[in-house]
């Protein structure tokens, strides 16, 4: 999302979570860098935005960026 703000992220993706138990998270920095659009520098400077959950929150005081924030979820194998 386009947003810093917890409610329209982090709380969105707990919430879908605790609804679908069909999906988990994966951690986004992980997810991006294996699509190898990313340099390890660009790598690195993400590791300062990531969250405890393995999602990305991009905020202009971290790396002067627009805040954004990034969660992958994958559908688990059934």
């Amino acid at each position: 999302t386009c947003s810093v703000f917890k409610e329209e992220n982090d709380d969105q993706i707990e919430t879908f979570l605790a609804e679908h138990d069909e999906f988990s998270r994966v951690s986004a920095i992980e997810a991006i860098a294996g699509s190898g659009v990313l340099t390890d520098e660009g790598t690195a400077a993400l590791k300062d935005c990531e969250t405890l959950e393995g999602d990305l929150q991009l905020t202009p005081a971290r790396i002067g960026s627009d805040g954004f924030y990034i969660s992958v979820l994958e559908r688990k194998q059934r």
